[in-house]
């Protein structure tokens, strides 16, 4: 279809044409039109200050549909447009938005949103002179790509408790991703896996980071620390370089002092019978902190105090337990564990309900007094005796608690008291 268009006195005679869907494509617009491919492809580049525009997010290609995402960088602040038209004879203009002027050249710059994605709508005519009609009107949302790491769970400590976190991409990657995981303080704690891989895909399927607390010999409290997450020179241009920290948290096994952490006791013993520790915090709370005292088994070890009470003020004055051996029957040794634990606290960050004391624990080994005897009980025998054909009962039982089945022989030396 033929467009004669006036100026000056001319006639200008053209072809009406239409945007094509797809590289070097050629679609009339009406049934029976001559057509023909004004823009040839539209290219997103890079113009964050300080950076080459040679990174492309976007082209030298056709988009498949009038609107489409853009996924770049979380750093990149501007985009720059490229329009390229397939014929030498047509040019075209740009312009951002549905109206104001006309950009004559083939290159517009555009401002991204810190936050959030950045909708853009971009219109295209011919340059061809007095032609004012908007060939095709395209919307451009800018997705902005970062590592997304979920909340970290579970608790890292210096007796190899671990955390783990969950990490998935914000946005779908032009090609695979690689995410490289490290410690940012290997005295800490270490990372597992060493990295994670995404595909356009598999982008937003949460991958698992595990992180596992390193011991030392230090009393530092509660330390956090970061792990570190970050993609290569070589990864896809939307997601190139880019760097983020997670933080995560080591509990210290140093955080109670105690001292001796191992007592011997005796059943039923006026100097041994029970002995005695001391406990402090090893670091200053920012509140109350009760820390629970208890025996793992009752029946053969006590302890009082049940509960210490710490404040920021006498948070590394030493308080004393007194653990006693409890008398039994049996006569075995025990050895009993008598455990701390954090039962109160309005520190939640070094001193939290959650933490483990377990190397905090102090043994009590106990000794026992019972030997092992026969208990006889009966009428007197020796002094009242026995007259001839006639008898008499006595009683037997064991003094102490055996390990096992007893076996007692009853015999008699004289052969007229047969037993």
């Amino acid at each position: 279809m033929n467009v004669v268009l006036r100026k000056d006195g001319r006639v200008w005679r053209r072809r009406l044409v239409s945007l094509a869907f797809g590289l070097l494509g050629a679609v009339g617009w009406a049934a029976g039109a001559e057509a023909q491919t004004i823009v040839r492809d539209i290219r997103i580049q890079d113009r964050t200050p300080g950076r080459s525009a040679d990174t492309n997010f976007f082209g030298p290609a056709r988009p498949a549909a009038l609107s489409f995402n853009v996924v770049v960088p979380v750093s990149r602040t501007a985009v720059q447009f490229f329009v390229r038209s397939s014929n030498p004879s047509h040019g075209v203009h740009m312009r951002i938005g549905t109206s104001g002027s006309w950009n004559p050249g083939t290159t517009r710059d555009y401002a991204l949103n810190t936050t959030g994605s950045t909708v853009i709508q971009v219109q295209i005519r011919d340059a061809f002179p007095n032609n004012n009609v908007v060939l095709e009107t395209f919307t451009v949302t800018i997705v902005k790509s970062y590592i997304l790491p979920g909340a970290v769970s579970g608790q890292a400590t210096e007796q190899g408790g671990t955390a783990t976190f969950p990490v998935t991409l914000a946005a779908a990657p032009m090609a695979g991703v690689t995410v490289a995981v490290a410690s940012r303080d290997t005295s800490e704690g270490s990372v597992a896996p060493g990295s994670l891989t995404f595909s356009t895909t598999n982008w937003n399927t949460a991958q698992t980071v595990t992180v596992t607390g390193v011991d030392d010999s230090s009393t530092d409290g509660t330390v956090t620390w970061q792990v570190r997450l970050t993609t290569g020179s070589t990864a896809p241009a939307n997601y190139r370089n880019l760097t983020l920290d997670v933080a995560v948290r080591t509990t210290d096994d140093d955080l109670l002092t105690v001292a001796p952490r191992t007592l011997a006791l005796t059943e039923q013993d006026a100097s041994a019978g029970s002995g005695t520790y001391t406990v402090a915090l090893a670091a200053q709370p920012s509140g109350l902190v009760t820390v629970s005292v208890t025996s793992g088994d009752t029946t053969a070890v006590t302890v009082a105090p049940g509960a210490l009470t710490y404040s920021a003020t006498n948070w590394n004055t030493a308080q004393t337990v007194t653990a006693t051996a409890v008398d039994d029957a049996d006569q075995t040794g025990e050895t009993v564990t008598v455990e701390h634990a954090v039962s109160g606290t309005a520190d939640t960050t070094s001193y939290p309900t959650t933490l483990d004391l377990t190397a905090a624990a102090v043994t009590v080994s106990v000794t026992d007094n019972d030997v092992p005897r026969l208990v006889v009980g009966a009428a007197d025998l020796t002094t009242n005796g026995v007259g001839e054909g006639a008898t008499a009962t006595y009683t037997l039982a064991l003094g102490t608690e055996p390990t096992g089945p007893v076996t007692v022989t009853v015999s008699s030396n004289n052969a007229d008291v047969p037993a």
